[in-house]
Parts: structure tokens; sequence; C-alpha cells
């Protein structure tokens, strides 16, 4: 269905973009107020391994609905 497909390319698009963000650092992702929120709660190395599990999470999730699901 279309929709199956727009929400699997979002999820995919939101994953990889959460990667990028926590790969290269740059200052609009950074320092947004969710980010700065749980580095300052947890750490800077933690919340990027948390990050980096959701954002792996979700571009499995979108991938395993595109060509496993069908």
């Amino acid at each position: 269905m279309l929709i199956d497909y727009i929400l699997n390319t979002l999820i995919l698009a939101y994953g990889l973009y959460t990667l990028f963000g926590l790969i290269f650092k740059p200052d609009f992702y950074w320092n947004s107020r969710r980010l700065t929120r749980a580095r300052n709660l947890v750490g800077d190395k933690t919340t990027v391994w948390m990050y980096t599990f959701v954002g792996v999470v979700m571009i499995a999730v979108a991938l395993w609905a595109f060509f496993i699901r069908g």
C-alpha cells in the first residue's frame, strides 16, 4: 500500500538523519534541546550509544518492511 511505503520511507529517512547527526555532529542537531537534555542527563558517550541504537533499529525496521515483508 502507498501509506506503508510512505511510512517506511519516513522511518528510514529519520534513522539515517539520526545517524548522520551523530556521526558529523552538526550544530543544529548536536545542540538541539532534545539532545542537550539527554547529554546533560546521561553524558555524551551514553547519548551517542542510545541514539545510535535507535537509528540502527529504525533503519532495520524500515529495511525489513521494504524487503522482507514486501
